[in-house]
C-alpha cells in the first residue's frame, strides 16, 4: 500500500461485516435495494459522508435514490 509522506495509511474492512460496499455488482445492487426499501439508508449515507470528507454530492445521491426508488419504483413493482 502506497502512502504519501506525512500521512498514515490504515487498512480497514467494509462496514456492517463487509455487507456495505460497492466492490462488485452484487453488493452494489444490494446496497441500492436497501436504500430503496428505506431500511437503514441514513446510516449508510452517514458512513459515506464520514469516509468522503462530508461532500454534499453523496448526500444528494442517497436522497434522490431513496425518493425515486421508494415512491416510484417500489410502488410500480408492487402494482405489477
Amino acid at each position: 500500500m502506497f502512502c504519501s509522506p506525512g500521512y498514515i495509511c490504515l487498512e480497514r474492512g467494509n462496514p456492517n461485516f463487509g455487507m456495505f460496499n460497492a466492490d462488485n455488482l452484487l453488493y452494489a445492487c444490494l446496497m441500492v435495494i436497501e436504500i430503496i426499501t428505506l431500511e437503514g439508508w441514513s446510516d449508510q449515507m452517514y458512513l459515506v459522508r464520514k469516509s468522503n470528507a462530508g461532500h454534499v454530492m453523496f448526500d444528494a445521491y442517497f436522497v434522490i435514490v431513496a425518493m425515486v426508488g421508494a415512491f416510484f419504483v417500489l410502488n410500480l413493482m408492487t402494482a405489477v
